[in-house]
């Protein structure tokens, strides 16, 4: 995700996403099978992930990869 405005949106909607579950990074890195790090980065716009991840992070979260990269 090159695209920054997209880049934010998708770190907004997982952070939004995570909050609303009650869920801390860790929480939410351990649903995803992903490092703690990854979600930190990510919501933190440091970092995008693949698109696996996208769909781990976003199973985790009861959700879909099109629910996260949604503007709302």
């Amino acid at each position: 995700m090159r695209h920054p405005k997209i880049r934010e949106r998708v770190a907004a909607n997982i952070r939004a996403r995570r909050i609303e579950a009650g869920l801390s990074q860790e929480q939410l890195a351990k649903l995803a099978g992903v490092e703690r790090k990854t979600i930190n980065r990510t919501e933190a716009i440091r970092t995008s992930p693949r698109i696996d991840v996208l769909g781990a992070i976003a199973e985790a979260l009861n959700s879909s990869v099109e629910d996260l990269i949604r503007a709302d």
